[in-house]
């Protein structure tokens, strides 16, 4: 998040987080279908 603020001119140092967190990203997606009048 800090890159993106800095990257749009903005101060980093305003973005702190209030809590600790962990950010967990699933990337474990299945497709079955797609493109077609059953998806």
């Amino acid at each position: 998040m800090r890159e993106a603020v800095k990257r749009l001119g903005g101060d980093t140092a305003k973005v702190n987080p209030l809590s600790p967190v962990d950010l967990v990203i699933d990337h474990s997606v299945t497709v079955d279908r797609f493109g077609d009048d059953e998806a």
